[in-house]
């Protein structure tokens, strides 16, 4: 019974991996819904971090609002621990390449804050 109950869990794991992947896909197609035609799409990876922003928190909500269908704590940890630090870190180097698109004066960006410089590593 034991054996049926952690093959279970794992096809919940799979389904959550698969639910979040679609979720991921829907949500940066919506970010496109403005366009009138398809010639209007590029593909902009502003709009890729901006999807893994949505979906980071969704994967932390998901985790504590089903908990019973997902009962491996460590598993859940380190989850939630690679979609805050993969997101995290994608925008700390976005910030540094790019940082019109976060707002930030060309001269911060030369010369990055010493806590986001760590932060970044």
């Amino acid at each position: 019974m034991a054996h049926h109950l952690t093959e279970m869990h794992k096809s919940h794991y799979w389904g959550f991996a698969a639910e979040l992947t679609v979720d991921f896909a829907i949500m940066y197609l919506v970010m496109y819904t403005m366009n009138n035609s398809l010639s209007d799409f590029h593909f902009n990876l502003d709009n890729v971090y901006m999807t893994l922003m949505m979906v980071a928190p969704i994967v932390v909500v998901m985790l504590i609002a089903m908990h019973s269908m997902f009962p491996a704590q460590r598993l859940n940890c380190a989850i939630i621990a690679v979609s805050r630090h993969r997101v995290h870190r994608q925008l700390c180097l976005r910030a540094l390449h790019n940082p019109k698109s976060f707002g930030c004066h060309p001269d911060e960006a030369a010369m990055p804050d010493a806590e986001l410089a760590v932060l970044c590593r």
